[in-house]
């Protein structure tokens, strides 16, 4: 982790996962991992600076990647960075969220 300006906050580096209650935060640079010609730190940062007393609410994200499109480094996107409510992706925040079925109404096709 990156130490932030403020010494309440948190600030959490590419590839940090971060989790309270039932939220969950992380900064995935999906194209360092397809390609060797993108560096993390250098060519491409990802941060994620929260406050973990009320989180999720007051996150900053902040990305660094190259002005190319992402496609010319065959990755189409260049990462991936969220914050979420539930289970995502192997990811469990400390309050796993069972998912719950709901029904579908029609409300006519409009």
């Amino acid at each position: 982790m990156v130490k932030p300006v403020d010494p309440n906050r948190l600030v959490l580096a590419d590839k940090v996962f971060y989790s309270s209650g039932s939220y969950s935060a992380y900064a995935s640079p999906w194209c360092t991992m397809i390609t060797s010609r993108l560096a993390i730190g250098s060519d491409m940062i990802d941060t994620i600076d929260l406050l973990p007393s009320s989180f999720p609410n007051d996150v900053r994200i902040v990305s660094k990647v190259p002005l190319a499109d992402p496609n010319s480094y065959g990755c189409g996107v260049y990462g991936y960075n969220f914050v979420a409510y539930g289970n995502y992706d192997g990811g469990s925040p400390k309050i796993t969220v069972t998912p719950r079925k709901s029904q579908l109404r029609s409300t006519g096709g409009r």
